[in-house]
This record gives structure tokens, C-alpha cells and sequence, in this order.
């Protein structure tokens, strides 16, 4: 069964809502599935990132989780250059996850990249990534060994209905934890440190 967004939404939606809604946090109007609130004279906004080449076959899809927190509703929308005269903190979802957390995320790609694997080579997902640069599919949609560094560029993947309710059940249960290490590690950000290696170091 093909994924689409609104499919995507939907599941990750009906986990993840409750608690948004218990955390006081509302319907962004910067993003369509965003969420933001006030904390600490300052504003919290989480929207996640489908993969822009979209769900297919051959590897499924994936999903970026946003957060950033700013002194304005304004700033916090936008994601700045590392060189920007105003700079919110801003990262994804791997900054602020503890190393089992990590291990967890990295377990759960690994299930779903082992069902695509190996690669259709006839695929035109596959031609197109091996065109563009030799090793990059293997790279992209292998499965991996090692494990995922505090604040890689990680994104969740997903090949069926089943692996979208994981990933929303994951976020749900973590989001309280999530939100609060952002607010206590402001150091944490994508061009800077992170939750494992500012707290667990």
C-alpha cells in the first residue's frame, strides 16, 4: 500500500496529538502540521519534514522532526544560516535524544531497511542515486551497523502503515522528555551540542 502524506498525518497525528494538547502546545500557523507554544518568555516550535522524493516501493519513505525555540513567534518559524545575525536554537529529533533512545531509532530504520534490501538494481530509485554518486543508495537506505551519533542528521523511515504508528507511538512517549532537555540545554542545536553529549558525556 502506497504511503501518502495525508496518510502519514493521519497516523502520526492521532498519536502525537494528546499530547501535544497535554503539553500546551497549539496548531502552528507558520506550518500546516507544526505545533508551538510559550515556555520561559520564549516560543517552542516542533514540525516534522516528509522526504521530498515521497514514498515509493523500493525504499519506502522518511521523516525529519523539527524543533526550535526563539524569543518570537516569527523567529521560531524560521530556520536560520549558522552565519545569521539573529540565530534560534534549532535541531532535529537526534540532538535531543539519549544514546538508547538513538539506539532504539537506529534498530527500528534497520527493520524497515532490511526489507528493501538489497536493492532492486533495476529501480529507478536506485539508478537515479547511483547516477548521481556511486555508494550513495547504500549509504542512504542500508541497513547500519554502527551507531547514530548525538546529533546526526537522522530521519526516520518507513515502508508500511505499521512502521508510521511506531514512529508516532516513539515521539508521543518521548515528546515531555524532548521538549523539556531543549529547554534546559539551550546549548543543544544542529550546528552545536546535543542531549548525549551535553548531559550524558
Amino acid at each position: 500500500m502506497k504511503i501518502v502524506a495525508k496518510d502519514f498525518y493521519r497516523i502520526f497525528n492521532e498519536r502525537t496529538k494528546p499530547v501535544f494538547v497535554e503539553l500546551g502546545f497549539k496548531r502552528s500557523k507558520a506550518n500546516a502540521q507544526g505545533w508551538q507554544r510559550s515556555a520561559d518568555g520564549s516560543e517552542v516550535l516542533f514540525w516534522p519534514q516528509l522526504d521530498k522524493y515521497g514514498w515509493n516501493e523500493e525504499t519506502g519513505s522518511r521523516v525529519a522532526f523539527n524543533f526550535s525555540r526563539s524569543a518570537t513567534a516569527t523567529a521560531a518559524a524560521i530556520v536560520f544560516a549558522p552565519t545569521a545575525t539573529v540565530q534560534p536554537q534549532w535541531c532535529r529529533l537526534a540532538s535531543l535524544l539519549s544514546i538508547d533512545e538513538l539506539e532504539a531509532v537506529r534498530r527500528a530504520n534497520n527493520v524497515v531497511a532490511l526489507r528493501t534490501w538489497p536493492p532492486n538494481k533495476d529501480g529507478l530509485h536506485w539508478r537515479t542515486f547511483e547516477a548521481h554518486q556511486p555508494g550513495l543508495y547504500a549509504a542512504t537506505y542500508g541497513p547500519k551497523d554502527e551507531p547514530i551519533k548525538p546529533g546526526a542528521d537522522t530521519w526516520l523511515r518507513y515502508l508500511v502503515l505499521e512502521d508510521v504508528e511506531w514512529i508516532g507511538s516513539f515521539l508521543a512517549q518521548h515528546l515531555p522528555s524532548l521538549i523539556e532537555r531543549m529547554l534546559a540545554y539551550p546549548k543543544i542545536s544542529a550546528f552545536g551540542g546535543s542531549y548525549a553529549t551535553e548531559k550524558e558525556a
